[in-house]
Parts: C-alpha cells; structure tokens; sequence
C-alpha cells in the first residue's frame, strides 16, 4: 500500500515526465499543423492561377471555332445565289443548310441571314436540343438593334463581335435569362454591295459552365466571377448580382459594391494574386478576341446605339477566383480535430492520429496529381491535350532552329465520326477515339508528339523527319492505320480523316502559325474528298 509521501512523489516524476512529453508533443502537431496549413495555402494558390489559365485558353480556343464556323457560313453557295439575286433562289436550301449546321455544332441558339434593312430572311433555332426553321411569319425585323448596325458598318472581310449580355425577342429580355454573345459578317455581293449580314448567337451559358467547372474541382468551395470591363458580373457569387448593366434595379449591383477594398487592385491590374482578410483572390485579364476582330460597347437599351467602338485590345473580361477565409480554414479542419484527438489520447491512439495524418497526405497529393494531370492530359484519351501540345510543340521548334533541322505539324480531323456517334452512341465514339489516339502513337517515333485539341481533331508534331517525303509517308501509314476496322461490341466500324501539314522553317516559324496553316491545310483536303492529306500551299 503507498503512503501519501510516496504518492505524492510518484505524482511529480509522473509530472516531470508527463508534462515535457506533453509539451515535445504539442510543440511538434503545433509545427506540423502550421506547416500543412502553410503547404495548403500554397497548393490552393497554386491550383487558382493553373484555373485561370486553362480558362483563358479555354475562352480564346472557343472563339477561334467560332469565328472559323462564321467564315465558313459567310462562304455558302447558296448565299452567295441569294446576295447576287439569281431569279432561282432557294430560301429553303440555305434554310436547310443553317438548320444541318446547328443540329451539328450544338452551340448556337440562333443562326440568322439578315438583309440590309435588318429583317431577318433566314434564321434557325435551337433550344432544348432541337433545332428548328422559324416560319416566315415569325421572322423579326433586327434593323434598331446595336449588333446589327455594328455588323453592317463593317468592310469585306471583318467580323464583329457583340459585348457578352443576355438575349433580346420581341423587345423584351428573353426568359428565362439566355447569356449570348453575337458573332457577325457583312455579306457583299459579286459587284461590292453590301447585301446584308450572317449573325450566330452563340450559347454563352457554355462559357459560365466551363468556368463553374473548375470551381467544383477546388481544394476549397470558392467562387469563380466572370466580369465585363466596366465590372458588371456575368458569372457571379450570386444570380441576383448577375447582368447588372441590362437591369434597372440591379445598377449597383457590381464588383466595386460587393469589394470595395480589393477595387482597384484586381479592376486596376492586369493579372495578380493576393490575400486578405476577407480570403484568397486570384485574377486575370482576358482578351479573347483575335487582332482584326472589331466588338463595341454595345447598349444597356435594349433598341439602344452602341456609345462606341471597340479593337481587340479593349475587349476584355476579368476572370476573378475567390476563396472565402472560412473556406480556407475549412481545409485544415480536419486536420485540427485530428491533432487535438491525438494529443489528447497519444498513448493509446497513436496509430489512429498517425491514420489521419497518412490520409490527409495522400488525399491531399491525389488532388494536385489529378490537377496537374488534367492541366496537361486529355481525360479520355490521355493524350497530351493543347496546352501540354504547345510547351511540347516550342521546345521542338527551339532544337530545329538550333540544329537546322526541318519539323513537320500535322492537323488531323477525323471523317465520317459524327456518324458513328449518331449511329452507334457516344459510348461508341469515346472508344473509336482512344482507339484512334492509340493507333497514331503506333505511327510515330517516341520522340514525336501526338496530342487531342478537342473533339475529334488531333496534332501531331514529327521531329524526327529529315526531309518533307518522310512526311508524306507517315501521312499515307496515318491514313492506312485509320482505315482498319474498328470492332465495337461486336460491330466493325470504319472512320477516314483528312489531314494537313505544315513545315518548319519552310511554312511558318512560330507555333500559331504552324498551328494555323496546317488546319487550313486540313480543311483543303476535306473539302477536296476527305480522307486524304494536304500540304501547306
């Protein structure tokens, strides 16, 4: 039995080892805890500009397809009888054609013919996934509204392109609330006379989704805002915020009223990240139009002037990521809970804390791998995908110039894919695709370059070429390789492609342009048979 000298005794070696051990270990989940919550911060800063990024290239990719389906409708046979005033004209076949168009691209809500009064001649709808001709009777007359004024005013060749706002019928905001942004070209006839305008109303709800994409994908729950120039939101925080510019009672609805502090430092700097009180801003300008576009300021009225014109340089959009401080927090929550359990139980629980502490870990470096991998690796396909396709495709234009080597680009767009994916389902089409990148690799060398861009278009960048005629045969072995059946649940199915090709130094020098001549290329063989390839002319 112990005395109470001796208990007392016990009671302070107990102490004398309890306390330090208890201190040793507080000091450390201290360290470790500032340090997680440290690396936390810095992966989120991190993940937020790599957002950014893929945004800004996401917006600018978009508009080149549109701009290149624009030229292409502006271009059409039966337009061209239309404009000229053939007696035989055929309304309906150039009804017909816009109709095939949007069935195909499922991205416009409305591809319209508008003659040089503003009266709409042709116009096709597109909603709920349905596309439709809009009976004569319903065409409307466009001659007062901005977008058509700034289209026709243009010269031969140019292409307007509308502030983003939302969708105007009959006089009123359309409802529900439709984001547009409007693409137009003057239409001259074979004498010089501007007969009238192709306009396409592009669906600017995929360009919200796109962004609100991202978001979901955050370390932390965080805010994507997407702002015109005078910082009106388009995308933000909240849906009663959004189109202030087009609303009356929503006027003060802006960035500047929702963060007054941090105003000038994101609406007054191109680009930049920082850290308040109020939490973690990450932000960039985004121009995304090509030089030579024109756009204007557009008219909160809705049968209002434009006040001005705009270049490429002033039309812009500002991306804003912005993760509350709670949020923040909110990522070493978890964490918190753990240390204080451990040390509250360390001799008994030691492998539970040390559990928690492997988990958070790995789940941790799991995000960031699946970040870095989506930033550079197409999901289906896992090919590089457009950004990784230009990193790779400037490293190998900088060894061809310092070794004088020449440098082939091929721009591969599949024939006959849609038809599979109408026929046989989108299951069938995502496995013709992974069957395409995976019989592409087999025609290269490893120190070539075969990379997804979107859809079914492919690039391929051959550095291991010595002179053009080697070219020519990978294409013919690309072309034979495509040609094999392809066996998808027990059904064989068979896809062409067309493909052009362009040549460093002798076409172009720099990535775009490469980029560029070899997609026209590309179309040239399309347009001439498919199925086939073209060099760059």
């Amino acid at each position: 039995m112990i005395n109470n000298s001796a208990s007392s005794l016990v009671l302070r070696v107990f102490l004398k080892i309890f306390v330090p051990v208890v201190l040793f270990m507080a000091g450390i989940s201290l360290a470790y805890y500032l340090s997680e919550a440290r690396e936390n911060i810095q992966a989120l800063k991190q993940q937020d500009k790599l957002h950014i990024e893929l945004q800004t290239v996401a917006f600018r990719h978009e508009f080149q397809s549109i701009i290149s389906d624009l030229m292409v409708l502006s271009a059409h046979q039966q337009l061209r009888l239309i404009v000229d005033g053939f007696e035989s004209v055929d309304y309906a076949a150039l009804a017909n054609e816009f109709l095939a168009f949007c069935k195909n691209k499922k991205m416009y809500d409305q591809v319209r013919y508008l003659d040089a009064t503003g009266m709409e001649i042709v116009r096709v709808n597109f909603s709920r996934g349905h596309a439709a001709i809009v009976p004569a009777a319903q065409l409307q007359a466009k001659g007062e509204r901005y977008y058509f004024r700034d289209t026709f005013r243009l010269d031969r060749g140019q292409i307007f392109v509308s502030p983003f706002d939302l969708n105007v019928e009959g006089g009123a905001i359309e409802r529900p609330l439709k984001p547009t942004i409007r693409f137009g070209i003057p239409i001259f006839n074979s004498r010089g006379e501007k007969r009238g305008i192709i306009v396409l109303n592009y669906f600017g709800k995929q360009l919200i989704e796109h962004l609100e994409q991202f978001t979901r994908l955050s370390l932390a729950p965080s805010f994507d805002m997407l702002l015109n120039s005078d910082g009106y939101f388009l995308n933000g925080m909240r849906r009663d915020d959004e189109w202030g510019f087009m609303f009356p009672e929503r006027k003060d609805k802006t960035f500047a009223q929702l963060f007054p502090t941090q105003r000038d430092n994101i609406m007054h700097s191109s680009s930049g990240q920082f850290r308040d009180h109020q939490g973690l801003f990450t932000f960039t300008s985004v121009f995304p139009l090509s030089e030579g576009l024109k756009s204007s300021s557009g008219s909160s009225e809705i049968l209002g002037s434009s006040l001005k014109k705009l270049d490429a340089n002033q039309y812009s959009w500002k991306i804003v990521s912005f993760t509350p401080h709670d949020s923040i927090l909110g990522m070493t929550r978890e964490l918190r809970v753990g240390l204080l359990f451990m040390n509250a139980s360390f001799v008994l629980l030691i492998g539970v804390g040390a559990w928690y502490l492997a988990r958070a870990m790995v789940r941790r470096q799991v995000v960031e791998d699946k970040i870095e991998h989506m930033a550079h690796f197409d999901l289906l396909t896992e090919l590089p995908n457009r950004p990784l396709l230009y990193d790779r495709l400037g490293m190998a234009l900088a060894n061809a110039h310092r070794g004088k080597n020449i440098l082939a680009v091929f721009f591969l767009d599949l024939d006959g894919f849609k038809g599979v994916n109408d026929s046989h389902g989108h299951e069938a089409g995502d496995q013709i695709l992974i069957e395409v990148a995976r019989r592409l690799e087999q025609c290269v060398r490893e120190t070539d370059s075969v990379a997804r861009i979107g859809g079914d278009e492919f690039v391929l960048v051959l550095t291991s070429i010595t002179e053009p005629e080697a070219a020519e045969m990978i294409a013919k072995k690309v072309l034979a390789r495509l040609a094999k059946p392809i066996i998808f649940n027990n059904e064989s199915v068979t896809i062409g492609a067309s493909i052009g090709i362009a040549f460093y130094p002798k076409d172009a020098s720099t990535q775009d342009a490469l980029l560029s001549k070899a997609d026209a290329a590309m179309y040239s063989a399309k347009e001439n048979g498919k199925n086939h390839y073209r060099f760059c002319s």
